[in-house]
């Protein structure tokens, strides 16, 4: 049973991604052979799953079925709105950075 539906999710997913180093985000992808997720949870090949890069090597992921990320997710933001405000101002601050940046280039 999924706490988030796809949307709310997303929005959540970028929030917490708002939080993190914005070169090592958490996405969305397909799993290609059943596998293991951080907390033991199986991930079923074709299933979505989260992963997180954390380093230049091809096998420093950190992955998250499904439900992990909506439990972590839930855990993480539930009433806790200090915690949302704050990421939302850091969306905010990166998307007037980007905004900034666009502006200087010349197209």
């Amino acid at each position: 049973m999924y706490i988030y539906n796809e949307d709310e999710l997303a929005k959540k997913l970028d929030l917490l991604n708002a939080l993190l180093n914005p070169y090592f985000p958490w996405r969305y992808t397909t799993a290609r052979k059943d596998q293991e997720d951080l907390f033991g949870i199986t991930i079923k090949e074709g299933k979505t799953y989260f992963k997180r890069e954390c380093g230049a090597a091809w096998d420093n992921v950190i992955k998250m079925s499904r439900e992990s990320m909506d439990k972590f997710i839930y855990v993480l933001f539930n009433g806790d709105f200090c915690l949302q405000k704050l990421t939302e101002t850091s969306q905010d601050n990166r998307f007037e950075e980007f905004k900034a940046q666009m502006k200087k280039l010349k197209i």
